[in-house]
């Protein structure tokens, strides 16, 4: 995985993150779960890259 690439996962997952910070300060539940979920599956396809490429 290019240096990139795992910059762009990584700030992508941070957003995610703070999006489900924002949607549960605003009590909006079903999105902090899509958030949430969103987070999880971007780290694990960041995860499953760097492992295929090593």
């Amino acid at each position: 995985m290019s240096k990139g690439l795992a910059l762009l996962t990584a700030i992508l997952v941070i957003a995610c993150f703070v999006a489900a910070g924002v949607t549960i300060s605003y009590e909006n539940y079903g999105w902090m779960t899509v958030a949430i979920i969103a987070g999880f599956f971007i780290m694990g396809a960041g995860i499953f890259a760097k492992r295929k490429g090593q």
